[in-house]
């Protein structure tokens, strides 16, 4: 995600870095191009004359559908923060917890840094899951040489690295370094940060309904380029202009949707998953020293 301040107005309006306009670009010139057209027609070879009226209704009925693409897209991008935001909280609580509970000696420091380390590796692999990639590298300072070989050949490396977290929990337990009712709030944290991890899945493998995202493609595209011939006879040289911004609006809209429906990936505008997994175990590191 790209850090700005919305109080310096100019600089934003003609800033690209961020921007769809870049995507949407040939789109726009096709059709601005298919306005030109029309005007050449009407003024050169024969005027084009239609009523104005069904392309006003029709326009209101497709800027709701974008305004429900979008709606449906933002959702989407806020749940993908709140879980997010979950995770943060939930790290935090478990490490605090392990740190306060676990005392700081022999078994019992090594049984502390692992929990705390690892809990900083399963919020790194989430984080790589939700985009398809995998960096051992992110990870290979906070885990042991044999639970690394075990993530590099697990299917769901998150779901690998909280069965050991689960296991050290377990052992704290049975060894009495903590006791029955502080291991079940620590496990509270721990179905909390799988549970997000399910939640981002959900938003991840549940896409926009395809009829939906097919009838608005569809409908967009047909009303901007018949739009010419609804506006050349009042407007005549000025329906190119005119074209242009109403296909920026539309398809810029439609655009910042496909965007944000997927909030984990790399795109500018996507949720700052390094700098939160940055954020996560720069606090648990300080927790560690304690």
């Amino acid at each position: 995600m790209i850090e700005y301040d919305s109080r310096k107005f100019w600089r934003l309006v003609f800033q690209l870095r961020g921007s769809v306009i870049p995507r949407i670009a040939l789109r726009m010139l096709l059709v601005t191009l298919v306005a030109a057209g029309v005007t050449l027609v009407h003024f050169y070879w024969r005027p084009i004359k239609f009523s104005s009226t069904p392309f006003s209704i029709v326009g209101v009925a497709l800027g709701l559908l974008l305004v429900f693409r979008t709606n449906a897209s933002y959702d989407r991008f806020w749940e993908g923060r709140k879980l997010w935001g979950r995770v943060v909280n939930a790290a935090r609580n478990y490490a605090l917890g392990v740190s306060n509970y676990i005392h700081s000696s022999g078994e019992s420091s090594a049984l502390k840094g692992k929990s705390i380390d690892g809990t900083v590796a399963f919020c790194h692999l989430m984080m790589q899951h939700l985009r398809s990639e995998y960096d051992a590298g992110s990870v290979d300072h906070l885990v042991d040489k044999d639970l690394l070989q075990q993530l590099n050949e697990a299917d769901h490396k998150p779901v690998r690295m909280m069965s050991e977290l689960t296991k050290w929990l377990e052992q704290a337990r049975v060894e009495k370094q903590i006791s029955d009712v502080q291991a079940a709030e620590l496990n509270k944290e721990l179905t909390e940060l799988i549970g997000c991890l399910g939640g981002c899945e959900r938003i991840l493998k549940t896409p926009l309904p395809l009829a939906y995202v097919l009838h608005l493609k569809r409908f967009m595209v047909l009303f901007c380029l018949v739009l010419p011939a609804g506006l050349v006879f009042d407007l005549g040289w000025w329906t190119i202009p005119s074209i242009f911004f109403i296909t920026y609006s539309f398809f810029g809209i439609e655009e910042i949707g496909i965007e944000i429906e997927d909030p984990f990936g790399r795109d500018p505008n996507d949720l700052p998953l390094d700098g939160l997994c940055d954020t996560i175990e720069k606090n648990l590191k300080e927790l560690r020293q304690v």
